[in-house]
């Protein structure tokens, strides 16, 4: 992807909120962990303008209910399907940090699940990628 303003995060603090999406065509599907490891319900929003609203509002009550100072949005590198959703996060304060794919694959066979896609467990995957600190 070109300048897409990610950067390699070398460690999730106490006062960040790890939100992650699988990104979609039509409907990109949505998750975030708390620092202590709690997790919010995995959640689906459409590829538009108001979808984005929604994930947004949800993120900042998940980052308002704990104090939060920070919000990291993980993502795998999808294409053009990205980029609407990227474009608004990027007028946010946040910080983007992009997956390689074959990461996303490979942990899913470590953890015993099917490499097949599934887009129900990428975003935990793609949590705990960049909770490892193999993302950027």
């Amino acid at each position: 992807m070109k300048n897409s303003n990610t950067k390699k995060v070398k460690r999730i603090n106490e006062e960040t909120l790890l939100v992650t999406i699988d990104m979609g065509k039509v409907k990109h599907t949505g998750y975030y962990r708390f620092p202590d490891g709690a997790e919010g319900k995995i959640f689906e929003f459409s590829n538009s303008r108001n979808g984005f609203e929604d994930m947004w509002q949800r993120v900042c009550q998940a980052k308002k209910s704990r104090n939060l100072t920070e919000i990291v949005v993980g993502f795998e590198s999808t294409g053009p399907y990205a980029e609407p959703l990227l474009h608004f996060l990027r007028k946010r304060n946040v910080r983007l940090v992009q997956v390689n794919p074959f990461h996303t694959k490979r942990l899913k066979e470590l953890q015993g699940d099917s490499p097949s896609k599934t887009d129900q467990k990428d975003p935990k995957v793609i949590a705990d990628i960049i909770e490892l600190g193999h993302a950027g």
